[in-house]
């Protein structure tokens, strides 16, 4: 007489977590009534990452597998997939002054925030304060939000005294980096017309009140901020110096 151990059998379906927010899935199968001895799961690279019955925290999409013996000593193998679940994507921001429009793709209607908790459907944000701003994307009846993307409103100083009293002692726009690497650039003149100062930055500009090393004359000077996204800012700043 010949007879089989009866050979352990069970199938995953796949799961899905959020690409971003630092988001993972636990797998807990169902082993019940198996009686299994060992586990060993592998990740999509082959590599055994786990040797309890759940794999938990996982961050990676692929395609895993699990082998298992029975304490007949029947083993068996199956795979099954980690994905991500869909979700928007921010193409662009375009601004508008102190407004920004945000265009996303995906294959649902979305809905739009710019602090992750409030949403709204349309994609258009008025009256943002200056500064940075980060606007966020998700599928309506979904938990799941697009990458996030910044944009700012240069908040600007019409004033500075560079005396070196320690007190406001540089002229600071900051907020260039949501560029992500794009360099701005800034020229400053005089009342001839004379550029004073000229600088490029991927992350701030800063002038100090010296042009040529030495401090400039107490008076208006005009300014041109040209960022990548082609927003062009034209106005002036009074630098409180000592002639």
């Amino acid at each position: 007489n010949v007879r089989f151990k009866v050979t352990p059998f069970f199938s995953i379906h796949d799961h899905y977590f959020c690409p971003y927010d630092g988001d993972s899935v636990d797998i807990k199968p169902n082993f019940s009534g198996l009686n299994l001895v060992s586990y060993e799961w592998k990740n999509p690279a082959g590599e055994v990452v786990s040797t309890d019955s759940e794999l938990l925290g996982v961050n990676l999409v692929g395609t895993y597998s699990i082998t298992v013996t029975a304490a007949n000593g029947c083993p068996f193998t199956t795979t099954f997939e980690v994905k991500n679940y869909e979700v928007p994507i921010i193409t662009q921001l375009v601004p508008n002054d102190n407004s920004f429009t945000v265009i996303a793709t995906g294959s649902k209607p979305i809905l739009y925030s710019i602090d992750g908790i409030n949403w709204q459907t349309s994609n258009v944000f008025v009256n943002l304060p200056k500064g940075v701003t980060t606007f966020y994307v998700k599928f309506e009846n979904e938990e799941c939000r697009g990458l996030p993307k910044k944009g700012v409103v240069l908040d600007i100083p019409n004033v500075f005294t560079p005396n070196e009293d320690g007190i406001n002692d540089f002229w600071t726009i900051k907020g260039l980096d949501v560029f992500e690497g794009q360099q701005s650039s800034i020229q400053v003149f005089d009342r001839q017309q004379i550029m004073v100062f000229e600088q490029k930055s991927a992350d701030q500009f800063v002038w100090n009140g010296k042009w040529l090393g030495r401090p400039v004359p107490t008076t208006t000077y005009w300014y041109v901020i040209t960022l990548p996204d082609g927003r062009l800012y034209k106005g002036w700043v009074v630098v409180k110096n000592r002639n």
